[in-house]
């Protein structure tokens, strides 16, 4: 039992080491409860059996990844970091185990370079932009701009980084696989905070209903399975993830406007009711995607 309670601190370390750049007590403490002392005791025995991996900056007072760091208790996907920051952030992290019988699709991972990551990590706690190169379909070879981000997203398949950007003057979403080159964090605090992004904090109420098409049992069906009240589902959603709800619920905006959606029902069952008030939040042109 000893060697797994030292396995699940020594994950952390290098969890967020690899991630953020730098670790210390008070992370293990603020985790686990642990005391100080308790927490330096973990990250001494950790440095004994992996002695090239972490180094002390005694200006800064953590540890941080030395070049020759290599994995040995993480996976190395960004995904564990971020999941992992998600369930600390909202205090869901429990050290239970789970009996019962599960499975889950085995997704491909998205390569995040580690040395990009923790320049975003830095620059939201410090609220710095970052000069970074960003590839999209328009820009193969990556474009440089000044981003300054704010929150991390899991949109279904993948991880988006919440942002504003200078080159597009408004807030946008990048995908975290497509940063590239080497990231500059900026010296100015940053005017372009969370607080400003309107579509973040607008919520906007979806509305929907079974596709229209389907006959009346298949529109049942629906109902009991979405749990609609009167054969109506309200689902809030901040104006910014819009797009990514109706993509994971499936409903094609595009095919319902041009009612292809009812020509294939069964592969559209549900339809968005009030779609005149939504589209003003759908993507146009994502220059960033």
């Amino acid at each position: 039992m000893e060697t797994s309670i030292k396995d699940e601190h020594f994950w952390l370390i290098e969890l967020i080491s690899y991630w953020e750049g730098g670790v210390n007590s008070s992370h293990l403490s603020q985790q686990f409860g642990v005391s100080r002392a308790q927490s330096k005791k973990y990250l001494s025995q950790y440095q004994q059996l992996q002695p090239n991996n972490l180094i002390y900056d005694a200006s800064l007072k953590v540890f941080v990844p030395d070049s020759t760091f290599q994995i040995t208790h993480i996976n190395g996907d960004v995904s564990e970091y971020l999941e992992w920051l998600e369930q600390h952030n909202t205090h869901l992290v429990t050290n239970q185990s789970n009996y019962l019988t599960n499975a889950s699709l085995n997704l491909p991972k998205r390569a995040v370079n580690p040395i990009i990551m923790r320049a975003l990590v830095s620059a939201m706690k410090r609220q710095r932009g970052v000069d970074i190169d960003y590839m999209s379909m328009a820009n193969p070879q990556g474009v440089g701009r000044i981003i300054y981000p704010h929150t991390f997203v899991k949109t279904g398949l993948r991880w988006h980084l919440r942002a504003y950007c200078e080159r597009r003057g408004d807030y946008a979403d990048f995908v975290l696989s497509r940063f590239c080159g080497e990231p500059c964090i900026e010296d100015a605090r940053s005017q372009h905070t969370v607080e400003n992004d309107l579509n973040w904090h607008a919520i906007i109420n979806i509305q929907l209903c079974a596709n229209p098409a389907l006959n009346k049992a298949q529109q049942q069906v629906i109902e009991i399975d979405y749990q609609m009240q009167e054969g109506r589902l309200h689902i809030p959603c901040r104006a910014a993830l819009v797009n990514y709800l109706l993509q994971e619920m499936q409903i094609d905006v595009k095919a319902q406007i041009a009612k292809t959606d009812k020509q294939h029902p069964q592969a559209h069952p549900l339809h968005l009711l009030n779609i005149d008030h939504i589209t003003p939040y759908l993507f146009d042109r994502e220059e960033s995607k």
